[in-house]
This record gives structure tokens, C-alpha cells and sequence, in this order.
């Protein structure tokens, strides 16, 4: 859980600085890592 709340507080500060497009590419980044993660099975 410490470090799903420091990437959290990342992307704020990115997002923070005026940066909402990274922020949204490393969002996406996760998400798809994640549902590669889930549907590849092991």
C-alpha cells in the first residue's frame, strides 16, 4: 500500500506541474501493464 500511495502522490505532482498528458501516458502504462499481468495468466 506505501508504494500504490507514492505512485499516486507522482502522478499528482506531475499532473500538479502541468503535466496531465505523462501523467495520462504512465496511467495507461500501469493499466496495461496490469491487464497483461491479468490475462497472461502466470
Amino acid at each position: 500500500m506505501r508504494t500504490l500511495a507514492g505512485i499516486i502522490c507522482v502522478i499528482a505532482v506531475i499532473c500538479f506541474l502541468g503535466l496531465p498528458f505523462i501523467g495520462f501516458m504512465i496511467v495507461m502504462g500501469l493499466f496495461i501493464a496490469l491487464a497483461k499481468y491479468a490475462t497472461g495468466g502466470k
